[in-house]
């Protein structure tokens, strides 16, 4: 039987883990490493592509007034691209064994 990689990862905190069973919180639980599929990195991709693509700032202070403004305002205007870039329906990729010949 095989093991599940995700298993190892879960919670080792009882009284969280009886909290949620009696709660509408659903834990999904990542890989290890997998920033692909990490809400916040999806985040931070998007604020990149906004604001440092193809883009210089000549001082510090001009990217940190860019960052302001696009948690503040930029977000608002592009808040369908998020919810399509920031969800949790992964793809689900399925193991297609190749037959050889004999």
């Amino acid at each position: 039987m095989p093991v599940n990689p995700l298993k190892k990862h879960k919670s080792q905190n009882k009284e969280l883990d009886s909290y949620l069973k009696n709660s509408r919180i659903k834990i999904q639980y990542l890989p290890p490493y997998s920033p692909n599929l990490n809400p916040i990195e999806r985040l931070w991709k998007v604020m990149r592509e906004n604001l440092t693509y193809n883009k210089i700032y000549s001082k510090f202070a001009e990217f940190t007034d860019a960052v302001s403004f696009f948690f503040n305002h930029k977000i608002q205007d592009i808040a369908e691209e998020l919810r399509s870039r920031i969800n949790d329906n992964f793809e689900i990729i399925r193991h297609n064994p190749v037959q050889l010949s004999s």
